[in-house]
């Protein structure tokens, strides 16, 4: 892995042939992309069976009116990509990330008008994930939180795990094979702590941070492989 820094990209995400850019704490960087395993677990399964179901809905199923309003609606609620940018999705790319979202992690049915959402659009996100937790010792108490800061604003968090990963990888996007659901609200705090002491694996997860009201994903984190406290 080389870091760099360049006159032409000022960011750089994703992958070209057999290079992939990205970025972390300690800069950009690029890789050689490598070619990862398909373990095909239930969630892989759910998440293909929603997509394909979800995309045939869209064109078999929704009038056009509806297709016009997850156009406005995703016109109107710009997302962030994982380069911290603003981008406005196309309406079926909205209509596929809530209900995706819906079906395989909060068993919802299918949204074929726009939620109903409290969040103003354009409203930042009240979140943020901390590796400063405090420490008492092996397996006692949180080494990384999602800290929700709102006063007002009631969220759900789904957070997808994977606590058992090679003590040897640094760079981690899934399968994440366990799910918890919590909901979190003023001033609320997830904490992970170290139920497992060993030096020979690590954890990975992916959060993401809901509205009850609506069952709208609103902001995700990704988490790199971590060491258990005391490994």
């Amino acid at each position: 892995m080389a870091l760099f820094k360049s006159s032409l990209l000022a960011q750089a995400s994703g992958s070209v042939g057999g290079t992939v850019y990205s970025h972390n704490r300690g800069g950009a960087y690029i890789r050689n992309r490598a070619l990862v395993s398909n373990p095909n677990t239930d969630r892989q399964q759910a998440v293909r069976s929603a997509m394909s179901a979800l995309s045939k809905m869209w064109g078999q199923s929704l009038t056009q009116p509806q297709r016009d309003s997850w156009t406005a609606y995703a016109a109107n609620r710009p997302v962030t990509n994982r380069l911290g940018d603003s981008i406005t999705l196309s309406g079926i790319a909205m209509f596929l990330r809530v209900n995706q979202f819906g079906l395989t992690t909060l068993n919802a049915v299918v949204k074929q008008n726009p939620p109903t959402s409290t969040l103003p659009p354009g409203t930042e996100i009240p979140a943020y994930f901390s590796s400063e937790g405090t420490s008492g010792g092996p397996g006692s108490s949180p080494d990384y939180q999602i800290v929700v800061t709102s006063q007002s604003l009631l969220f759900g968090l789904a957070v997808y795990y994977n606590p058992s990963i090679s003590a040897g990888i640094g760079y981690y996007k899934g399968p994440y094979p366990q799910l918890n659901i919590d909901s979190v609200a003023l001033l609320n705090t997830y904490e992970w702590s170290s139920p497992v002491i060993t030096s020979d694996v690590k954890w990975a997860a992916k959060a993401t941070l809901f509205e009850i009201s609506s069952g709208v994903p609103e902001w995700t984190v990704f988490i790199p492989p971590q060491l258990y406290e005391g490994a």
